[in-house]
Order: C-alpha cells, then sequence, then structure tokens
C-alpha cells in the first residue's frame, strides 16, 4: 500500500502563464503569503533540502527556499519542471495571484483556457496598463 506524504508527483503535469509587476519583491510578498501555504508543501521544502535545513528556524528556512524559487522564475523568465516538480508546485501555490492562465495534462486529458476579457483585465492591472 502507498501512502501520500506531500506532495506526489505522477505522470500529469500543470503549466502555469503568470504575470509579474516590473517591481515585484518576492521577499515582501513571501512574507505575505507564508501563513497560506499547506502544511505538506512546508514539510516538502524541508525534506527536499534537508541537508541545507540542519536545525534552522523552520518558517525562516521555507521562506528563503521560497524566494529564492521565485527570483530564479524572475531570473530565467520561465521554470520547466523536468528536474522538480516541487518548484513549480511552489510557484503555483504562492503565485497564484498573479496567475493569468493555467494548463493541466496527463495521460488520459489535458485542458488549456483561452484569456477571457477578465483575464486580460487582470494583466493590465497587474502591469499597470490603461
Amino acid at each position: 500500500m502507498k501512502i501520500r506524504n506531500g506532495f506526489v508527483s505522477n505522470s500529469s503535469s500543470s503549466s502555469f502563464v503568470i504575470a509579474l509587476p516590473k517591481d515585484f519583491d518576492a521577499v515582501a510578498y513571501v512574507e505575505e503569503k507564508y501563513s497560506e501555504m499547506r502544511s505538506y508543501l512546508v514539510s516538502d521544502i524541508i525534506d527536499k533540502w534537508e541537508d541545507e535545513f540542519d536545525g534552522m528556524d523552520e518558517e525562516k528556512f521555507v521562506k528563503e527556499k521560497s524566494v529564492q524559487i521565485i527570483e530564479n522564475l524572475k531570473s530565467e523568465g520561465y521554470y520547466d519542471s523536468y528536474e522538480s516538480s516541487l518548484e513549480m508546485y511552489v510557484i503555483g501555490e504562492l503565485l497564484r495571484d498573479y496567475i493569468i492562465v493555467s494548463m493541466e495534462s496527463g495521460p488520459d486529458s489535458g485542458y488549456c483556457e483561452l484569456l477571457s476579457e477578465k483575464q486580460i483585465d487582470k494583466i493590465k492591472n497587474i502591469l499597470k496598463i490603461k
């Protein structure tokens, strides 16, 4: 019998289109959203980097790793989940306010979404376009 302990990756995948304002402050944003993070996501972050954790304050460690993931996304302009789906899950969880489009696929199904006027307005608002 298999027991789920935190985030489990299988053959399904999720992709996001995210719009961030130029002045986006990852540190302040993670600080604000930390309390909304699911407990299993916090434990998965600690498990993944347990060699770096080494008794550090749990909240501080998870916030630092979350900021690092977001900063890597910002600097690269994309994130490919081929290496690790945990980072993709952190991005989707923390940056949900800035997700414009999400797509999911699996072995038997898929999902994609056409931008609506509401989503276009959201993009304009985030990027401060009139």
